[in-house]
């Protein structure tokens, strides 16, 4: 379902410049608001994946596909490295 979004008490001066910027684009006024709002809305949306923790990137990136049995080993052997107080061998792994 597409929805629609009324906005009220738009300075007059925005409007006029909205028109101009629609007419340079070749859109309509309502599609040159609908193209500003859409790219706003996707840009935020990939600040908002920066953002993000590491454990969420992990978590996601390995929901997918997981581990493989070797990958698994190497986190479990530096996991308990680690533990011990040590470093891990392998640089990178903690």
């Amino acid at each position: 379902m597409l929805g629609q979004l009324v906005v009220r008490k738009l300075d007059d001066d925005v409007k006029v410049r909205l028109k101009q910027r629609a007419k340079r684009n070749g859109r309509s006024l309502e599609a040159e608001v609908r193209e500003i709002l859409s790219g706003v809305v996707a840009a935020e949306g990939s600040e908002l994946d920066a953002r993000e923790g590491f454990g969420t990137r992990m978590h996601r990136h390995f929901a997918e596909g997981g581990l493989t049995k070797e990958e698994s080993s190497l986190l479990d052997e530096a996991i308990e490295e680690v533990r011990r107080g040590s470093m891990p061998r392998e640089p990178g792994l903690v």
